[in-house]
């Protein structure tokens, strides 16, 4: 169980993650607040708060999920059951055994879905609930049930900003159909982030590198570390114990540094960018 210290004194970085955001007020735009005191069998943790969103679309479910005072989740899902019971699964969100990367505090993704699983939740949203778990609560840390909503975009972080591509990765050669969006804020001992990408195999690293634009220089901020689930395909978190004339020299030359994720099937890197300011 974690206090919400940290992660409630950036929640503005940490929600700013794009995703479902902007979906229409119809009947494929989802949302839940989840909390301890919901979880079933037992009293979940009751520091965890989550919200999310959720987007039906053909063949799946894109959700987007933000969480304060929770130990790192090793899963989520929509399960089926009405207030006050406990349901079989309907749609496995993601897992992550061992627990995400203890410094994520937001995920986007999208996971397989029938079209009957999403014809029932759309026809009767209530009736379904969504679940994360963490190590400390494996039956269920929060829960809450699914409602209509309107999910309003949120712009990303002002800091620095790049697009990250396999022809730019290094030492190469890179992932050249998949790409990549970072968004990051430096400031104390801090480093916000936010990342989103596509058309890559799971993610196992996100490093921020020193080195200008052709150099492969050394880590001097490691963003992410560990592999992610494959439903994944975005996160923001915050790193703490950062140098603070590092993240002076970042503000100031963002230049000299550069982004780079690691896949599976590129493990010296997929995608690379040179910082810039944005």
């Amino acid at each position: 169980m974690l206090t919400l210290g940290l992660a409630t004194a950036h929640l503005a970085v940490l929600l700013a993650l794009p995703s479902v955001a902007g979906a229409r007020d119809d009947d494929t735009a989802l949302s839940a607040r989840l909390t301890g005191s919901r979880a079933l069998p037992d009293r979940g943790d009751r520091d965890g708060l989550v919200r999310a969103d959720l987007r039906l679309l053909p063949g799946r479910i894109c959700f987007w999920l933000r969480w304060s005072g929770l130990s790192p989740p090793t899963a989520a899902a929509v399960h089926q059951g009405v207030r006050g019971t406990a349901g079989p699964l309907v749609v496995s969100l993601f897992t992550a055994p061992g627990g995400l990367p203890p410094d994520i505090r937001a995920v986007h993704g999208c996971a397989p879905a029938s079209g009957g699983a999403q014809a029932a939740i759309r026809t009767r949203p209530g009736a379904f609930h969504v679940v994360l778990h963490t190590g400390e609560h494996a039956a269920g840390a929060v829960r809450g049930h699914l409602f209509r909503a309107r999910h309003a975009p949120v712009p990303p972080p002002q800091g620095l900003a790049t697009t990250l591509t396999g022809a730019t990765a290094g030492p190469g050669p890179g992932d050249t159909d998949g790409a990549a969006r970072a968004h990051l804020r430096a400031r104390g001992g801090l480093v916000c982030f936010q990342l989103r990408w596509r058309n890559l195999a799971q993610v196992t690293a996100i490093h921020v590198h020193q080195g200008g634009a052709g150099m492969v220089g050394q880590v001097v901020v490691a963003l992410l570390v560990g592999a992610l689930p494959a439903t994944l395909d975005g996160a923001s978190g915050c790193v703490t114990g950062l140098d603070r004339s590092l993240a002076r020299s970042l503000r100031a030359h963002p230049e000299r540094y550069s982004v780079n994720l690691h896949t599976t099937g590129h493990v010296d890197g997929a995608v690379r960018g040179q910082l810039g300011r944005g």
